[in-house]
């Protein structure tokens, strides 16, 4: 699972299909390949992968949702998992 904020107060939560522990590695980032439109309607839409800062590891992440979350559900992600 992933958090992304958009804008100041929105919230959403990406379900993967297939979670991954190189999420919380230090040298590792998150790219988000944009193929056409910048606009994101649905699970296809995202093209994300994980990369680590030497260019040797790479890794797809398949989203299998997108749902946005509701200022309770905000509230209720402890404070250092939020975006």
């Amino acid at each position: 699972m992933i958090y992304l904020r958009i804008g100041i107060s929105q919230i959403y939560r990406l379900d993967l299909s297939a979670g991954s522990n190189q999420l919380q590695e230090g040298d590792v980032h998150l790219i988000n390949k944009v193929r056409g439109s910048d606009w994101i309607c649905s699970p296809l839409d995202m093209d994300l992968s994980l990369a680590d800062d030497h260019g040797v590891f790479r890794e797809p992440l398949f989203v299998k949702s997108i749902t946005k979350l509701t200022p309770d559900q905000i509230a209720a992600i402890p404070r250092k998992d939020l975006p």
